[in-house]
């Protein structure tokens, strides 16, 4: 029994030891099946927590030096659209193609890194947009800027660069956002998997406590080693928000700062341990950026919830008064049990982008110099005025107005003087005119003014005044004092004014007058007629221009016929036609006027002297008798290139000097003498021959032909016309003939029509005869057909 007994007791001894060997090895087990799981599950939130960091830093890096480099080229090209000096412009030609080659190795770089399908989506989107709009704007920026086109240039840059840039900046802002978002999920999850293996590590804890002190022990040992490794974790999620270049804000549950990091502290004007543990709103103020109206922080973050504080548009005030330009994104903190646990506040700077934004807006539409409305601007808030005058039927004013003396200050004391006048001409005006109405410089000496609201009589009252003012200033540089006149002109703006070009171009024609009047006054264009006038007049302009491109200038030409018998050679006057777009032929009476007005005639001049000489040259009639008389206007008279033009055309169609004969206007020839006398002389030295044309209907006095040397007098067709029925007219024919003949020069008779009238210039010893009588106007090639 007593051996039954042991045995039975051995037996139970034997299970007991094998239960508790069974089951202090299942806790060991246990205990080394947890240990190997929590280590690993270490390794991998280590790995883990490694890799977010560095893909976060890394990518984070690239987005900044691709939005950097993006942000550095649109600058180069607005200063390229201001940069006059070539070797300036190249310069930043090149480093706007190094700029190119650096976007192309961080894009490189970044497309090595793994991403998501979104953010590989927005990647893409950023570099869709350079490709395209954004890229085929700045190479159009770029095109016209080596094509000297600045102002096209600018315009493409502020109408299509700029806005093609600004999505490509908001494509990669919102793919800074996406992997901020990204790295706060990765590190929710983190934590989540810490707070299970903390959990795990306590019930191993448990169980090794019952089981033996030894156990204990080491659990307790490798518990401490998971406390540390999870503080690491810590540390590694601390530093990664610490290297976020936005502001981040950690909330609890109810809206307590848990944690600010220094990006977000700086902003607030704070230090981090100042601000923990405070309420969101006690440290966030917050102003809507549109409408300034201030945020109530506490009641958009009521019961946790902070999403209502996501935007794109807020104002961040600092403890010290600073403001920031912000783009704030708030995500809720949930817990496994989608409980909120606090929220993520991040909120990047904006507000270099914004000051830039807001730079270059002001730089389109103002001068730098005057810091006045330029024309850009002007013609915005025309165009705006005469919207309002068509739909409320109101009526307002433009000037346009031109300093009179300006360039003699510029080329008597330079440029800064001319500028420094134009300041103060700016402040002038501004003194003259009401708060609200808009001055521009539109270019070099002239200005704009809008008059909202405003009757054309109050209008001229104020232009007068703005004269006035002006004629009494006096301009004090050095030791040097100038007056400086105004010419204005005025203009209404009503529902009939049609587009803000039709209007500065009537107020243009205005100014003009003002200046063909005597300079230093007021002309008003009143009413639609008179509007519509000089509206017919540019019209006329524009037709001359097309018909000189498409070479619709006819040549005609009269018959000067010579009076003396044994006179053999043949004088031809070059008359002009112009050929309409319907091919019916147009008098010079009506296309001449406004030619001259809008100072076209030097390209008509010359676009005759060119098919002239073309003719003689298709022609061989080079080495006859024959002379070719060519009007010459009194503003090509003014162009210095056109006696280069008249050589250069002689010289290049070889044509016979001798054969050409030039005629200008008494009036023109006596009132810009010095510049008549160098052309005359020139050529005549050539062998080319002069007319005074018009003689004895203007400015006649004998004295001055001793300082013209000229070769004929054409006698004006006034004088000639009733000369058989007119005694003073017949006298006074004959007294031009006479001290024509004194001084060696010929006499040419226009207008003759009669025969009574040849008799007279006969018995007279007039040398040549010129009107309907003798030979009517033929078109040039058939002169030369036959």
């Amino acid at each position: 029994m007593h051996m039954l007994g042991n045995a039975k007791q051995a037996k139970k001894g034997f299970h007991s030891h094998y239960v508790v060997g069974a089951g202090f090895a299942a806790v060991l087990l246990l205990l080394a099946t947890a240990g190997a799981f929590t280590i690993d599950q270490l390794q991998v939130n280590r790995h883990v927590t490694a890799r977010l960091i560095t893909e976060a830093t890394e990518k984070s890096r690239l987005v900044n030096e691709l939005r950097h480099i993006a942000r550095e080229r649109a600058m180069l090209l607005f200063t390229m659209t201001r940069t006059a000096d070539a070797f300036q412009l190249d310069e930043q030609r090149q480093q706007f193609d190094t700029g190119l080659t650096n976007f192309i190795h961080a894009r490189i770089e970044y497309e090595k890194l793994p991403a998501s399908a979104e953010e590989k989506q927005l990647f893409q989107r950023a570099l869709f947009y350079i490709r395209t709009a954004s890229g085929e704007a700045q190479n159009a920026v770029l095109q016209k800027i080596e094509q000297g086109h600045i102002k096209q240039a600018s315009s493409i840059l502020f109408e299509q660069a700029i806005p093609a840039q600004n999505k490509v900046m908001q494509t990669y802002t919102e793919l800074m956002q996406l992997q901020d978002k990204e790295t706060q999920t990765a590190i929710l999850e983190i934590n989540a998997r810490s707070g299970r293996a903390q959990e795990l590590i306590t019930l191993i804890g448990l169980l090794t406590v019952a089981t033996s002190f030894m156990v204990a022990l080491l659990v307790v040992r490798r518990t401490r080693t998971m406390e540390n490794s999870l503080q690491a974790e810590k540390d590694l999620a601390e530093v990664t928000l610490f290297s976020i270049a936005d502001g981040i804000i950690t909330t609890d549950a109810q809206c307590r700062v848990a944690y600010i990091n220094p990006v977000a502290a700086r902003m607030l004007n704070m230090k981090p341990e100042e601000s923990e543990g405070k309420h969101l709103a006690d440290i966030l103020r917050l102003i809507e950026t549109g409408s300034q109206m201030p945020i109530d922080v506490r009641a958009a973050t009521h019961a946790g919830d902070c999403a209502r504080l996501t935007s794109d548009q807020l104002t961040l005030l600092g403890r010290n008064g600073d403001t920031y330009s912000i783009r704030m994104t708030a995500s809720p903190i949930m817990s496994p049990a989608k409980e909120t646990m606090g929220a993520v506040l991040a909120f990047q700077d904006m507000t270099e982008s914004h000051t830039l934004q807001q730079r270059l807006a002001w730089q389109a539409t103002h001068d730098p110099l005057t810091r006045l409305a330029n024309r850009y601007g002007f013609e915005t808030d025309l165009e705006l005025l005469i919207e309002s005058a068509t739909r409320r039927n109101a009526e307002h004013v433009l000037m346009v107005m031109d300093l009179d003396q300006f360039k003699v200050v510029n080329d008597t004391c330079g440029h800064i003087a001319g500028d420094q006048l134009l300041v103060q001409m700016a402040l002038l005006i501004g003194q003259k005119v009401r708060k609200g109405d808009i001055i521009a410089r539109l270019g070099g000496d002239e200005f704009g003014i809008l008059l909202a609201n405003c009757d054309l009589n109050a209008g001229e009252r104020v232009a007068e005044a703005i004269r006035a003012a002006i004629a009494d200033f006096r301009f004090i540089w050095d030791d040097k004092v100038f007056t400086v006149g105004t010419s204005i002109g005025v203009v209404p703006i009503t529902c009939h004014t049609g587009t803000a070009s039709l209007a500065v171009s009537a107020a243009d024609t205005a100014c003009h007058m003002a200046k063909e009047q005597g300079r230093n006054r007021v002309h008003v264009l009143r009413g639609d007629a008179e509007i519509a006038k000089k509206h017919s007049e540019m019209l006329w302009v524009t037709r001359i221009r097309q018909a000189i491109e498409e070479d619709r200038l006819k040549l005609y030409c009269q018959q000067i016929v010579p009076l003396a018998p044994h006179k053999d050679e043949v004088h031809y006057e070059i008359l002009l036609r112009m050929v309409d777009e319907d091919g019916n032929i147009v008098m010079p009476g009506v296309f001449i006027p406004p030619a001259e007005r809008y100072n076209v005639m030097p390209a008509i001049d010359k676009r005759v002297i060119s098919n002239l000489f073309k003719l003689i040259q298709q022609s061989d009639l080079r080495g006859q008798r024959a002379f070719y008389a060519i009007n010459l206007s009194g503003q090509s008279l003014m162009d210095e290139s056109l006696l280069d033009f008249v050589l250069g055309e002689i010289h290049a169609r070889n044509i016979n000097p001798a054969c050409l004969c030039f005629e200008v206007t008494e009036t023109i020839a006596i009132s810009q003498m010095a510049m008549a006398q160098r052309f005359i002389n020139a050529l005549r030295a050539q062998g080319c021959k002069f007319a005074l044309d018009d003689f004895g209907s203007g400015m006649s006095s004998y004295s001055y032909l001793k300082s013209l040397h000229v070769d004929y007098l054409k006698i004006d067709g006034s004088l000639v016309l009733d000369i058989a029925h007119d005694p003073v007219d017949y006298t006074m024919v004959e007294s031009i003939h006479r001290i024509g003949h004194a001084m060696g020069i010929k006499t040419i008779a226009e207008f003759v029509e009669n025969e009574a009238t040849l008799a007279c210039l006969r018995s007279i010893g007039v040398d040549y005869a010129q009107g309907y009588l003798l030979h009517r106007p033929v078109p040039m090639d058939e002169i030369f057909k036959s």
